[in-house]
């Protein structure tokens, strides 16, 4: 999906959506397989290769239909099915699933909340404000850049009246409004808009978790802009002002780890990976609060950067190890 979104780094994604597909077996990880399927066929469609898209987004709807009860958990895969179909003139055959593909039950609760907020609060009312920018992240979620933009860009206002120019949630805020103008290709607005952020954090909370955290976001648009070798020594001053702040092993220490060795991953620096993400996996059983989710992704991130080095052997071990985890996870999950 990285190097979908920074195609300047210039590796092909489409390979990685088929290995990911590909992995799974429908039976035995059906909703992960499902997923997978769906980021492949999304790939595809993009690239108009349509008599492979079609193949591939049939594929899904046998799934969908031998699924019923999945689907509430599957809104994001039955509208872009819906969406393919009706795009190529095909829309008799996704007719029965339209409204379930149109159900967004947290996106409704955002939606509901903001409805309710505008309707009685002031606008320098602190709950307008958490209003406005959840209803701006949920719209990032779904991609809606440009709403997002739109809701970030009140929620900054309401944000300054209610806590100050200087204040943490103007800076988070002042990221996520950075994130949506890099997705926007609007690379000097992302750029002032993340300066503006880092000049409050490091002046105002430069022992705290937002001034690593907007150094990332800078990181970030680095990559996206080609300028990798800043990127990488920007992840590089994020981790250890996190490592400075929370220690190690600490959580917030290694979800920075674990991002910085995407990063390395992404743009073929293997060894460093290596070492970064073996930080993670090393203490993550150490620390409170770390889900069988995340340590699939951290041992995945592992297997990625084996892959990268060709060590075919212990890339399979890490790959089956961060399989069984998410396993693990997804059975705790559907018991609660």
């Amino acid at each position: 999906m990285n190097y979908e979104h920074c195609p300047d780094i210039g590796r092909d994604p489409e390979p990685y959506f088929r290995k990911a597909a590909q992995a799974l077996k429908p039976n035995e990880h059906k909703c992960e397989y499902a997923a997978n399927l769906c980021r492949w066929a999304d790939c595809v469609a993009e690239r108009k290769r349509f008599e492979d898209a079609d193949g591939l987004y049939g594929r899904l709807l046998i799934l969908i239909d031998d699924s019923p009860e999945w689907r509430s958990d599957w809104h994001w895969i039955l509208s872009n099915c819906v969406e393919y179909f009706q795009s190529r003139g095909k829309g008799e055959l996704v007719a029965y699933m339209t409204k379930e593909s149109e159900y967004d039950a947290y996106g409704d609760s955002v939606r509901q909340r903001l409805e309710h907020a505008e309707r009685t609060l002031p606008d320098n009312d602190p709950e307008l404000a958490e209003a406005l920018f959840n209803a701006g992240n949920n719209a990032i979620f779904h991609h809606k850049y440009a709403e997002a933009e739109a809701l970030l860009g009140r929620a900054l206002d309401s944000n300054i009246k209610a806590h100050g120019e200087e204040s943490e949630p103007v800076i988070a805020n002042l990221n996520r409004l950075s994130i949506v103008a890099r997705e926007l290709k609007k690379y000097d607005e992302a750029e002032s808009t993340i300066q503006r952020a880092l000049e409050i954090a490091k002046k105002q909370f430069p022992n705290r978790s937002v001034y690593p955290r907007t150094i990332e976001t800078i990181a970030l648009l680095r990559e996206e802009q080609g300028r990798l070798e800043e990127a990488t020594a920007l992840y590089g001053e994020a981790v250890t002002l996190f490592e400075g702040q929370a220690g190690y092993p600490a959580y917030d220490t290694i979800e920075c780890l674990y991002r910085q060795s995407g990063q390395l991953v992404r743009t073929g620096r293997f060894a460093d990976a290596e070492n970064a993400i073996r930080r993670v996996t090393q203490v993550m059983d150490e620390i409170d609060g770390v889900s069988d989710f995340e340590k699939s992704d951290y041992i995945a991130t592992l297997a990625s950067a084996l892959d990268g080095l060709e060590r075919k052997e212990e890339s399979d071990e890490a790959r089956k190890r961060a399989e069984e985890l998410l396993e693990r996870a997804r059975k705790a999950a559907e018991a609660e």
